[in-house]
């Protein structure tokens, strides 16, 4: 399982991208509690789509605005795990 707890800024905007997601151990769960932008959605829809992620959570994705709606999201793999 990875977590991020981080806030967004020009140094971590897509911490997370396609590079870090391929060398995380296959079948892992990713959870987002910091900011939308902290992540690649593109690496991370791919990866996701790969089977090499086995789920995702998302507090927000990205953008991320502030504002009075809290939005959660859960996206898991619909590959065969190996």
């Amino acid at each position: 399982m990875l977590t991020l707890h981080a806030p967004l800024v020009e140094s971590t905007r897509h911490l997370v991208d396609e590079r870090l997601l391929f060398r995380v151990k296959p079948g892992a769960i990713l959870i987002n509690c910091g900011c939308g932008g902290l992540l690649d959605p593109d690496a991370t829809l791919a990866v996701l789509e790969s089977g090499r992620l086995s789920g995702v959570g998302l507090d927000c994705s990205t953008p991320s605005r502030p504002s009075t709606t809290r939005c959660s999201t859960t996206l898991t793999s619909s590959s065969p795990r190996t």
